[in-house]
């Protein structure tokens, strides 16, 4: 890697053992950032061309009600409208978010598994238009949301299609 390049590191490198995710799931490689690996580990699962992303809701996810927190759901859909659009649309490139809107379906209570892909609406010159359903581990949808993404920048190898199921860490050259 170049020293453009961002380094890597899976989402889970600091898991608790109860963050396990389905079998075919492996550890989400992302950028470097403290927040994300605040509320992570995040795990990832190809399906043809499509990036299906999820996580594991622990206690630090919940809320005083013992659900996951909207705010943390907010979280987890802003990392699938933008890696899954990025990579579903094969566009290795960062995908800065400029508005989000999401309708909250039911609960998610700790333990839950959830997970979701982008669906690539139209990507212009300019923008990424996705939407996207969390589901649970049963199917069951829990909230929908769109977003629009700001396409900017040129191609670059830190954000293809192969770097985010990588499950080691990559550290620059």
């Amino acid at each position: 890697m170049n020293s453009q390049t961002p380094a890597r590191s899976p989402s889970s490198a600091h898991a608790p053992s109860h963050s396990q995710a389905p079998g075919g799931f492996l550890p989400l490689a992302l950028p470097p950032s403290g927040y994300l690996a605040s509320i992570g580990p995040f795990h990832a699962r190809r399906i043809e061309d499509r990036l299906l992303i999820g996580l594991r809701i622990e206690p630090r996810h919940c809320n005083s009600s013992g659900s996951a927190h909207g705010g943390m759901l907010l979280s987890l859909v802003d990392v699938i409208l933008t890696v899954s659009s990025n990579f579903n649309a094969g566009l290795s490139r960062f995908l800065p978010t400029v508005s989000v809107s999401c309708d909250f379906l039911r609960r998610v209570d700790e333990g839950a598994w959830v997970q979701g892909t982008a669906e690539v609406l139209r990507v212009t010159g300019g923008h990424v238009f996705s939407q996207m359903t969390l589901e649970d581990g049963a199917g069951q949808p829990c909230l929908r949301a769109s977003g629009v993404l700001l396409l900017r920048g040129e191609e670059s190898p830190a954000y293809s299609r192969d770097v985010y199921l990588s499950n080691s860490p990559r550290t620059p050259a």
